[in-house]
Order: structure tokens, then C-alpha cells, then sequence
């Protein structure tokens, strides 16, 4: 008894480790940034098309949205929590192929790792992201070497 207990733990694992290779893990996304999208946009378009966005967002589900030209702000449907993140501590943007984007600071510092709803909306989201925060002074193109703290979560009063 003993003995098919162990083959049937291995034969277990064996198909465990072969799954998790054929499933494989998610990649980054190659895609072409558009170049001058706020200036095309416009700053107003710009902040609805990321409100929309974030809205529709799979994980965390957000139901409410606010976009400025120096931070984006969001509540986690839910909970009591809102994120508000600095478009100047915004560094880059990275689209993997599960639709999350993950959003870095200096340092290469995790900020914010929203599942977006579509690939096209993981891309778009970057794309407005990183427009926005390099317009804040922010993004690759800058060259400011200080660390900087990643934005808290602020707890805020329970919605009624």
C-alpha cells in the first residue's frame, strides 16, 4: 500500500511540473507606444479614456476614479482603501500577456499592478500612464536618481 501511495504522490507531481511548462508563465508584452498621445488626446480625454480604464479593470474591481494632472486616485470596491499614485514617481510601465500591467517607480519599485479587462486595454493604460507621468516629471526619460517611497494605501471611512 504503501508503494502506490509514493508512485501515485510522484505521478502527481510529475503532471503538476508538466502542466505549469506547457501553461508557462506570463510574458511582457512587445507593443509600440504612441508617441505625442496627449497632445493628439488632449488632457481631458486623456484623464476619462484612464478613469474608463480603471473602471473596468478586472482585479482590483475599483468603482470610483479620479485623474489630475499630477496623481490618479482610486477606490477599491469594497474595501476602505484608495490608492493615489504620484504621476511624478511614475518610472515605467510594464504590459505582461495576462492583461496585468505592472506600474514602477525609481528604483524599479512595484507601485501598482492592475489586471486591466483586454489586452488593448493593458496597453492603453500604459501608454496613458506613462504620457501622463512623463508630462508630471516623471517616466525613463528623466533624470532623477533619488529613491522614492512608493505611495501608502490610505484607509478611508467605510462607504455607506
Amino acid at each position: 500500500m504503501h508503494a502506490s501511495w509514493r508512485r501515485m504522490l510522484t505521478r502527481g507531481m510529475a503532471l503538476l511540473m508538466l502542466s505549469g511548462v506547457l501553461l508557462g508563465c506570463p510574458t511582457t508584452v512587445q507593443y509600440q507606444r504612441q508617441a505625442g498621445l496627449l497632445d493628439t488626446m488632449g488632457w481631458d480625454q486623456a484623464h476619462q479614456r484612464l478613469r474608463e480604464l480603471l473602471l473596468r479593470a478586472a482585479n482590483p474591481r475599483v468603482d470610483e476614479v479620479e485623474v489630475t494632472d499630477t496623481f490618479m486616485r482610486y477606490h477599491v470596491a469594497g474595501t476602505a482603501y484608495d490608492v493615489r499614485l504620484p504621476f511624478k514617481d511614475i518610472w515605467r510601465t510594464e504590459v505582461y500577456s495576462n492583461n496585468v500591467v505592472f506600474i514602477r517607480g525609481v528604483g524599479d519599485r512595484l507601485l501598482a499592478r492592475p489586471l486591466l479587462a483586454t489586452p488593448e486595454d493593458a496597453t492603453a493604460f500604459a501608454d496613458l500612464v506613462l504620457a501622463l507621468a512623463e508630462r508630471a516629471g516623471g517616466g525613463q526619460g528623466g533624470e532623477r536618481q533619488a529613491l522614492v517611497e512608493p505611495p501608502p494605501v490610505v484607509p478611508v471611512a467605510p462607504r455607506e
